[in-house]
C-alpha cells in the first residue's frame, strides 16, 4: 500500500458522472512518483474503507455539481463540506463522505483528505463525458499528480 491514494469515483455509464474514473485512467498511462497509487473507486463509497484507511494522504476525483458552468474544477476537504445526517437503509446509500468519516471514527481516515471535483454538464446514460468535461480532464490530472507530490505537512490539511 502507498503513502498517496488518488481515488477515482463515480458513474462511467452516467456520462460526466464518470469523471473522477476517466481521471484515474488518464493517471494511468503517465508516470507517477513510486509513493503514488491511483484507484478506480467507481461506486462502491462502503467498500473504499479498506482502500483508504491509513493513507498518509488521499486525493478524491469527482464530479460535483456546485452551481459552476460546466467543467469547472473545484478543490476542497471533507471539512469544508457541511453534511446532515440521513437515515441509511442500505449500504448503496452510503457515500463518500460517510465513508470518511466512518473511518475517522474508526481511527483509520487519511491523515490528509483533498477532493477535486468537477461540474458535470450531463448526468444521463451514456459512455462519453461532455466536451466541456473532456476537455478538463487532462489539467485535472496535473492538478491531481502537484497535489500528490506536495510534501505532507504535519498539519490537518497536509
Amino acid at each position: 500500500m502507498e503513502d498517496i491514494l488518488v481515488l477515482g469515483v463515480g458513474n462511467i455509464l452516467q456520462r460526466d458522472d464518470g469523471v473522477g474514473v476517466r481521471v484515474i485512467e488518464h493517471l494511468q498511462g503517465a508516470e507517477l512518483p513510486p509513493c503514488v497509487e491511483v484507484f478506480d473507486g467507481g461506486t462502491a463509497a462502503l467498500d473504499l474503507l479498506s482502500v483508504v484507511a491509513n493513507r498518509q494522504r488521499l486525493i478524491v476525483v469527482d464530479a460535483v455539481q456546485g452551481g459552476s458552468e460546466a467543467g469547472a474544477i473545484y478543490c476542497f476537504t471533507p471539512d469544508d463540506v457541511e453534511t446532515e445526517p440521513h437515515p441509511i437503509t442500505s449500504v448503496h446509500q452510503i457515500g463518500l463522505l460517510e465513508t470518511l468519516a466512518m473511518a475517522r471514527h474508526l481511527g483509520c481516515s487519511p491523515k490528509s483528505i483533498v477532493i477535486f471535483g468537477v461540474e458535470p454538464k450531463v448526468i444521463d446514460w451514456g459512455l462519453d463525458l461532455s466536451p466541456e468535461v473532456a476537455a478538463v480532464v487532462p489539467d485535472l490530472a496535473r492538478l491531481v499528480l502537484e497535489e500528490a507530490c506536495r510534501p505532507i505537512s504535519s498539519g490537518k490539511d497536509g
